[in-house]
């Protein structure tokens, strides 16, 4: 089993909206299975962690009604961060 700490930041707020802190937000991750939770943006901020079975190559979306990212990540053993810059 393989962890990885996901950081996520927010750069321009005016595109997101009034988004507070506590705002949800869908994070899906899919690769050899799929997850799929409902988070704060705060949550984002100070790291979320996310444990895989499988290196490879991983399709992370955040969804709400501000934001709509998607991008693919390949995670292996060396990697146990993730940083990740939302315009």
């Amino acid at each position: 089993m393989y962890k990885i700490k996901i950081w996520v930041e927010f750069n321009d707020v005016a595109s997101i909206g009034e988004i507070s802190n506590k705002a949800n937000i869908k994070l899906t991750i899919e690769g050899d299975f799929k997850k799929v939770d409902i988070v704060s943006q705060l949550d984002l901020k100070s790291g979320y962690e996310f444990e895989y079975e499988e290196p490879g190559e991983y399709c992370l979306s955040l969804e709400n009604e501000f934001v709509n990212y998607k991008e693919n990540f390949v995670f292996d053993e060396s990697i146990t961060d993730l940083e990740i810059e939302v315009e």
